[in-house]
């Protein structure tokens, strides 16, 4: 107990539990990017139901005890904060493994997270032992920091769930903020970008195909590996939003020879793997279409920036009383400093892949 944080006050749950809507944490809060709001409303949605089911199992408990929200929270921090999903059954594959799996490791939660794994380690399945030792690449010694890689996870879910966030590199930065504050080799969500689209074409038919697809949201751009690139969910929806929509007529008519039923049986085939593309002029299009995307997203990381350093400038103005305790204030700032300049950054890439003729996939 004595190893766990008092409080919670820099983690962006407990701005969203909190009824205030004064004090650094909610103005730190609307300044984040969608993404990084997305994902917290995430998990805020799933400690809001741990706690109904809480308070309704102490309602049909023969003792009488209450639940104080600011203590749960703090507890359900705790927890969420030191564990990690594992799963304990692969080939139960009716389980969900996002809800369920949920392993606690009292030991491992005193290792910080990295990005870069220099040691990976296999469980082995052989009906006896999961068991198997590994030994470090280099010698330690006594004082010497142990990491480990908690998942693949991008700097919006590690503020979400653990509320952190890392520098993805060490290379320079066009938008640094420190010596280390780099981010190269990162990964943004451009949901909402992509999702203002389809809103301006119209697109309701072109969402429902990709729903049923299984090709709606989780957009992401990477940094890495190299070349800068958008996800392989990203394409499939950009050629279907340049395809125009077959008439009932067309639909009717198997095979239909108009353009906009063979784009949209290309499209189908490009989704089976039974083609690379839809056509040129829809490669044309889309790449445009990324373009746009990218500097979208670098200028509302700009804007972004600018407007987190101002918030930043007006709340250390403030006398103590008005701010409260900020003690976690400047590094809850770095972290969303660390967001908004991974949106650029990684956007600019991708830009810039786009710009030298690299392939989008």
């Amino acid at each position: 107990m004595a190893s766990l944080p008092r409080t919670f006050d820099e983690h962006p749950l407990t701005w969203l539990a909190s009824e205030s809507t004064s004090g650094p944490g909610p103005r730190i809060f609307e300044s984040l990017p969608p993404s990084a709001k997305r994902a917290i409303h995430e998990a805020y949605k799933r400690y809001v139901h741990d706690l109904e089911v809480v308070k309704t199992a102490l309602k049909s408990s023969t003792e009488t005890a209450t639940i104080d929200n600011h203590d749960f929270l703090w507890a359900w921090l705790c927890v969420n904060t030191r564990c990690i999903h594992y799963s304990f059954n692969n080939a139960d594959r009716t389980r969900s493994l996002k809800d369920i799996d949920l392993t606690l490791c009292p030991i491992i939660d005193f290792a910080n997270h990295t990005i870069k794994e220099e040691l990976t380690a296999q469980v082995i399945r052989n009906g006896n032992s999961a068991l198997e030792f590994f030994s470090a690449g280099t010698a330690m010694k006594k004082g010497d920091e142990i990491f480990l890689r908690y998942g693949n996870h991008n700097n919006a879910v590690l503020l979400a769930e653990y509320g952190f966030t890392i520098s993805r590199s060490e290379q320079p930065s066009k938008l640094a903020v420190g010596e280390n504050d780099t981010v190269d080799g990162g990964e943004i969500n451009v949901d909402d970008v992509i999702e203002m689209l389809f809103e301006e074409k119209s697109g309701q038919w072109r969402k429902d195909i990709l729903k049923s697809r299984g090709y709606w949201g989780d957009w992401t751009l990477h940094s890495s590996p190299t070349p800068a690139h958008p996800s392989y969910r990203i394409l499939p929806a950009l050629r279907l939003l340049h395809l125009s929509q077959p008439t009932p007529d067309e639909e009717a008519v198997l095979g239909s020879w108009t353009d906009a039923a063979s784009n949209l049986n290309a499209w189908e085939m490009m989704v089976l793997g039974r083609q690379q593309t839809v056509s040129h002029q829809n490669e044309l299009s889309v790449s445009g279409t990324m373009r746009v995307v990218c500097e979208r997203v670098m200028a509302r990381g700009e804007h972004g920036l600018n407007e987190l350093y101002e918030l930043e400038q007006s709340i250390l103005t403030l006398t103590p009383e008005a701010s409260g305790d900020t003690d976690w204030f400047s590094s809850t700032i770095r972290c969303a400093t660390i967001l908004w300049k991974e949106e650029y950054e990684v956007a600019n890439a991708v830009l810039e892949s786009i710009e030298r003729g690299d392939p989008l996939e």
